[in-house]
């Protein structure tokens, strides 16, 4: 009867070792595995549109999607070292209880799996975001480089090409000279990172397809010669054309410059005294 008496109280000792919440979590878990089905069947229909359609919205959006399975990862890694300490906990208990915490174990072990296979979607959506930032450059390269040629016409300069680097996710832009010469972008003027910015901003606007009728610049050069100065203007004016374009700047000759260019544009003068005072010209 003591024998009895000792071997309970030593099986009431070890499941008082157990945290009460780990059997809910270890279920909480399990559940968890199966919406990581889910998530693998939305990346084979992602992977498909991409394939079937090219460069979409869906597409530039692939890496927000990513973002979000991170950050559910970053959750599911905060965790890891606990399970596997209540999971050994769990096997002692195992060897005393029996039947009952076989399957409690078996649910620990499935989610574990559920973990490793996190890591493998986050591998293939980090593939899915360099493809699609490859086809992002590659759609982009030659219309960027035609507006940048148009707003830079000094001729040392004949192109921009950019690389993506693929291990850390950025695209790395160099100048080519017509020797071939490549130089960064930090080796480049003001002017000319200037030039090769607003290049690259309008690209991105023009390919990203999107709805917005106007165009908005503050400020757009403030540190460039007349050469890049009179060329947005003629910029600014064809794209007049197409969109509304407003451009706030501090350069009373740039506004007069596009007055002149534009002669339909509104030029509003803001007068700041005790209270902002708006004038047309």
């Amino acid at each position: 009867m003591r024998q009895l008496e000792k071997k309970a109280e030593r099986l009431r000792l070890l499941l008082a070792r157990i945290d009460r919440r780990t059997i809910s979590d270890a279920v909480s878990k399990y559940a968890r595995g199966i919406k990581m089905r889910e998530l693998r069947r939305r990346l084979r229909e992602l992977e498909a549109e991409l394939k079937n359609a090219g460069l979409t919205d869906e597409a530039l959006a692939a890496e927000i999607r990513w973002r979000e399975v991170v950050e559910e990862l970053e959750k599911t890694s905060s965790r890891l070292a606990e399970l596997y300490r209540e999971k050994a906990a769990l096997e002692e208990v195992v060897r005393e209880v029996g039947g009952d915490a076989d399957v409690l174990k078996k649910e620990l072990d499935n989610v574990l799996y559920a973990y490793s296979r996190l890591q493998e979607l986050k591998a293939k959506l980090e593939l899915v975001k360099i493809n699609a930032r490859a086809r992002l450059l590659e759609v982009a390269r030659n219309r960027f480089n035609e507006i940048f040629l148009y707003l830079y016409k000094y001729g040392d300069i004949v192109r921009v090409n950019a690389d993506l680097e693929q291990r850390r996710g950025y695209y790395e832009f160099y100048a080519v000279t017509p020797a071939g010469d490549k130089y960064g972008i930090s080796k480049l003027s003001d002017g000319q990172r200037l030039s090769i910015a607003l290049a690259l901003a309008l690209t991105l606007r023009e390919i990203a397809h999107t709805n917005l009728g106007f165009v908005i610049f503050d400020e757009p050069i403030p540190y460039v010669d007349a050469n890049i100065r009179k060329a947005f203007v003629e910029l600014v004016k064809t794209l007049a054309g197409q969109h509304q374009i407003v451009v706030a700047t501090q350069a009373r000759d740039f506004a007069n410059a596009l007055k002149e260019a534009i002669p339909d544009a509104k030029l509003l003068v803001v007068t700041k005294r005790e209270s902002s005072e708006v004038k047309v010209e």
